[in-house]
């Protein structure tokens, strides 16, 4: 008789324990945890770093909650390189690593490439649907390139016998804004050099697989950003 009356009374405890145990687990995972001590950062436009255990290079309002959006609008991307004086290679600035003018063209089809791949890339974003136009529940979403710079020879382009140490160097990010008053919610991204050593006839798909890491880590930020929100 013992026996049944310590199983009937631990049925009766066990849902109320499952429900407790969800409901902490829900709650724990529904609050940002903002960087602190070394790491903690505040950009000029009051964004908080969120800890980076929680999202790798995040930064968004101290009030930030996602749950009233349920559909992001993309922006055209924008790409800018860095300034840098056209002059041809020698082996010696080939061996320090320095950067070179890229033309026109190759500007353009790394521009290209880019807002290809991060279109892609945030069409595929669980928490929401894609949307183009402005409403209530929608997030205005860009992606950035900034300080693009590139140690790749212009004049060696297309051959395969000269060797770089690095070939890109960017600033990769992207900022979610609301759609109806264009406010600041959240910036995610990060400094990457894609270092080599490289034969110059290795660029094309280094390139293309470079950008294709670079948006798609963008995107699981965003979907990470949509799962959390401030208290």
């Amino acid at each position: 008789m013992e026996q049944i009356i310590k199983y009937s009374s631990l049925r009766s405890v066990l849902p109320l324990l499952v429900s407790f145990a969800f409901v902490w687990n829900v709650e724990s995972q529904a609050q940002i945890v903002f960087a602190t001590g070394s790491d903690a950062e505040v950009t000029e436009e009051g964004l908080r770093r969120v800890d980076p255990s929680q999202i790798p290079n995040a930064w968004v309002s101290e009030d930030l909650d996602l749950s009233s959006y349920r559909e992001i609008w993309l922006m055209p991307t924008r790409v800018a390189f860095r300034e840098v004086a056209e002059r041809s290679s020698t082996a010696r600035s080939r061996e320090s690593g320095d950067e070179f003018f890229i033309d026109n063209d190759r500007r353009s089809d790394f521009s290209d490439m880019f807002g290809v791949e991060f279109h892609d890339a945030l069409s595929e974003v669980q928490a929401f649907t894609e949307t183009e136009e402005a409403g209530r529940n929608v997030l205005i979403v860009r992606g950035f390139l900034a300080d693009v710079a590139s140690a790749l020879p212009p004049e060696t382009r297309s051959s395969g016998f000269i060797t770089i140490d690095w070939l890109w160097e960017v600033n990769y990010f992207l900022e979610l804004r609301d759609s109806m008053d264009d406010t600041l919610l959240a910036r995610i991204g990060s400094r990457e050099r894609v270092e080599g050593p490289f034969e110059t006839s290795e660029t094309n798909p280094v390139t293309e697989r470079s950008i294709r890491t670079w948006t798609r880590t963008l995107a699981r930020g965003v979907d990470q950003l949509a799962g959390i929100s401030a208290e």
